[in-house]
């Protein structure tokens, strides 16, 4: 078992154990028997809205950008190698690609890089051109 599943168990016990404990206040023997099943489907119920929000967040903010072609998405880009200038992803159309901080640039056959996209924080990527 890894640390986030230790702790997603934990917190799901505890959550279980609080609202069991709130409604047996309250209503006695019975406030166990509602308050814990509740306080799981309150818990798994958070754990899936904050997944649902994350892969949201993905799908509005990219890591990666569309490639040139317009054909290839975030997850169609394969891991190359990382070096001292950036990482180096390829799309699937074969075109290779440098990222450097929130700079992605298109790897030319000559070795130079010509510039691509830019992403500001908590932005979309969009075409980066020279100041």
């Amino acid at each position: 078992m890894s640390l986030i599943e230790l702790l997603w168990l934990t917190f799901l016990i505890l959550s279980a154990f609080f609202v069991g404990n709130f409604l047996a206040h309250r209503l006695g023997t019975a406030g166990w028997w509602i308050g814990v099943p509740a306080g799981v489907f309150l818990w798994v119920s958070i754990t899936v809205g904050l997944l649902k929000m994350s892969r949201l967040y993905d799908r509005l903010f990219p890591i990666r950008p569309v490639c040139r072609q317009k054909k290839c998405v975030a997850k169609d880009y394969s891991l190359l190698e990382i070096t001292k200038q950036g990482v180096l992803f390829r799309c699937r159309c074969g075109d290779t690609y440098l990222k450097k901080g929130n700079r992605f640039g298109e790897l030319l056959g000559d070795g130079s890089v010509r510039r691509y996209m830019i992403r500001s924080p908590f932005r979309d990527w969009r075409p980066d051109s020279p100041d």
